[in-house]
């Protein structure tokens, strides 16, 4: 999993849990801050042996320099080095539970009709009493995430007085597809039930795309549920 990945596997743990989210990061901060200071302590003990060494009287000055010059580099860098440590064992327990969301419990990314965006769309499909409409929602070849969300924009439709819809999965096609494609045979047959279909995912700020394709029968046209957008 690329860095990219990590982050939002992060961000999306944080907004989905961010009680448990700040309790881990506070606790790996202290793991850090408290490994921190083991060396820290350490490097105290250290210099207190080194100091009592240099009140020696029969030390010469060369090695009181050589002693000196040991323990205050290790003064200087003592804070920082807390600091580093909090924050970077912090990083790596949100890392380790991102990670851990990633591979144990992916989060959904599957497309789904809200309610508002039923409301949205039904407010396009209103039909007067002598219309009925029959429409082909389809979904892309091998791609069930495709198949899901075609069938529950079917359910939807068929809930609304004068459609129908119908459809399945396509045999042939590319993976590379993308979006929601309505496909009309030429630019002229742009019928009322396709216009229709293409405002009410409009007016729910769901994008469609326009598709041609010649061997589409003359008067009739399909719906096409490719892959999601990325």
């Amino acid at each position: 999993m690329n860095p990219a990945d990590l982050l939002l596997r992060a961000k999306e743990a944080i907004v989905a849990f961010p009680e448990a989210s700040l309790s881990l990061f506070f606790g790996g901060l202290a793991i850090g801050w408290a490994v921190s200071f083991m060396f820290a302590h350490r490097e105290l003990k250290v210099n207190r042996i080194i100091i009592a060494e240099l009140k020696e009287p029969n030390i010469s000055q060369a090695v009181k320099d050589q002693l000196l010059n040991s323990a205050l580099p290790q003064r200087r860098v003592g804070p920082w080095v807390r600091s580093l440590g909090g924050i970077l064992m912090a990083a790596a327990v949100a890392a380790a539970v991102a990670w851990a969301i990633q591979t144990k419990a992916p989060i959904d990314s599957s497309r789904h009709l809200s309610d508002d965006k039923k409301i949205s769309m039904a407010a396009k499909l209103q039909l007067d009493p002598n219309e009925t409409y029959s429409v082909e929602f389809n979904s892309a070849s091998n791609c069930d995430e495709c198949e899901e969300f075609a069938e529950e924009i079917r359910e939807f439709i068929n809930k609304l007085n004068g459609w129908k819809a119908t459809g399945g999965t396509t045999i042939f096609g590319s993976a590379r597809e993308r979006g929601i494609k309505i496909v009309v045979r030429t630019i002229d047959d742009k019928l009322k039930a396709a216009t229709l279909i293409h405002d009410a995912f409009e007016n729910a700020g769901i994008p469609t795309i326009w598709n041609y394709y010649e061997q589409q029968p003359g008067g009739t046209f399909t719906v096409l549920i490719a892959r999601r957008e990325r």
